[in-house]
């Protein structure tokens, strides 16, 4: 996970699709905290950038996780 136009990495964790399907929102879980804000996702697998919205996941067990808003290939 990135700074919209960053290079240095910020943090890097697990993203998960959300058991809803009709929601086209994903759970991130990054092994430390951000802040909400627009961040680039960036999948080792894809070697590409994906320009995303992170906010927090208030109803999840995780104080960490986040609502990725944007595409992703998942």
């Amino acid at each position: 996970m990135r700074r919209l136009g960053g290079q240095v990495p910020l943090a890097v964790g697990k993203v998960y699709a959300t058991s809803d399907p009709m929601n086209p929102d994903h759970i991130f879980i990054p092994f430390r905290s951000l802040p909400p804000g627009r961040y680039e996702l960036n999948f080792a697998r894809y070697h590409e950038r994906y320009p995303v919205n992170l906010t927090r996941a208030e109803d999840y067990p995780d104080d960490r996780a986040m609502i990725v808003k944007g595409h992703l290939p998942l």
